[in-house]
């Protein structure tokens, strides 16, 4: 895992439009680290893999090179569901 330190002045910027677009700046700063240097087709195929239930929660944040809180955040982003399970599943595994 890479950690960058930011100077004051792009931490406050990338701070500022993050809250403009309504996400987080880590989710900024990935999302734009993407566009510029990764294929966002990858990234959509994992989030595809997940909402086709190839992959777990941990499985598809570690693809993404994300924490599993983010990856929560990158679901909800994509409108995906966080749950695996639809509700006839529940209610079987519920014995109902």
């Amino acid at each position: 895992m890479l950690s960058i330190i930011l100077p004051p002045e792009l931490e406050r910027a990338l701070s500022e439009q993050a809250r403009a677009q309504g996400t987080t700046p880590e989710l900024l700063a990935l999302d734009s680290l993407r566009e510029r240097f990764a294929s966002p087709d990858a990234a959509d195929a994992v989030l595809a893999r997940y909402a086709r239930r190839e992959l777990t929660h941990g499985e598809a944040a570690a693809l993404l090179g994300l924490s599993r809180a983010a990856l929560l955040e990158e679901l909800a982003h994509h409108n995906l569901s966080a749950f695996q399970y639809d509700a006839a599943e529940v209610l079987s595994e519920a014995g109902l």
